[in-house]
């Protein structure tokens, strides 16, 4: 909680108060997020790894279909509907990741 020093000054939140505010408002922010990394040049993110303020404690099941649903709304996920589609949202357990398809070739046929 917010409040003053013995000198007056203000305090500000604690971070574990601040991690707490910020996980509740993930389910906003994946559409976001998922803009950010396509407009990136990376060819793949963890998004607890990127983004930890906002999705650190979030169950895995729940960046899956979050970040599935966003890329599906905006007609850009890989499916059988949308091969062409250039995101892949991938689940291994517990880890979540998202990958651009066509930056993952690239980076496949660089190393090669």
């Amino acid at each position: 909680m917010a409040g003053t020093n013995g000198n007056g000054g203000m305090t500000g939140l604690s971070p574990e108060r601040i991690a707490e505010l910020m996980a509740g408002r993930a389910r906003n922010v994946y559409k976001p997020k998922l803009t950010q990394f396509v407009e990136s040049d990376e060819a793949g993110v963890d998004p607890r790894e990127v983004w930890p303020l906002e999705f650190k404690d979030k169950k895995a099941s729940a960046l899956y279909q979050g970040f599935r649903g966003v890329a599906t709304e905006a007609g850009i996920l890989v499916s059988e509907e949308n091969p062409e589609g250039p995101i892949l949202v991938k689940r291994q357990g517990d880890e979540v990741f998202i990958l651009h398809i066509e930056r993952v070739a690239a980076q496949a046929t660089a190393a090669a």
